[in-house]
């Protein structure tokens, strides 16, 4: 599978997955997670522009997360959260397989998403794999 074609099923989970949080949302969450919805179908229509074959559309997985799995305000923004950052190394593959324009595209979504992901309370994605789990660099070691 191509990056493009990941980056496509990745974009229609998360459109799904920010719907699904939607619904255990209230207020200006709500409406924040149908803004994310609608900007990851935005993204999955540019995509399908960038497949070799749009005619040819990779199957469409399941979303990250179903309504049924969500009970609280709290389990929506976990969803939305988790969501943004799986998306971020699928952008990076995306730039790292793609040049000019589609390339910068590719990069301004990840980076979207990194912050969109930090927004909703998840963890910084800008160096998703270079830490392990709580082994964060303190001042004395940037220097």
């Amino acid at each position: 599978m191509s990056a493009w074609e990941a980056a496509f099923q990745a974009t229609n989970a998360a459109e799904n997955a920010c719907r699904a949080a939607s619904v255990v949302l209230i207020g200006r969450e709500r409406r924040r997670a149908l803004v994310r919805a609608a900007t990851h179908a935005a993204n999955r229509t540019r995509i399908q522009t960038l497949l070799a074959d749009p005619r040819e559309l990779p199957a469409l997985p399941p979303a990250y997360g179903r309504a049924g799995d969500l009970t609280t305000p709290e389990d929506g923004r976990t969803l939305v959260s988790n969501t943004e950052n799986a998306l971020v190394p699928v952008f990076a593959d995306a730039a790292a397989a793609s040049s000019g324009t589609e390339r910068s595209w590719a990069v301004d979504q990840a980076i979207d998403c990194a912050v969109t992901g930090i927004r909703w309370g998840g963890r910084s994605m800008a160096f998703p794999q270079s830490l392990p789990d709580g082994d964060v660099p303190t001042q004395s070691q940037d220097q």
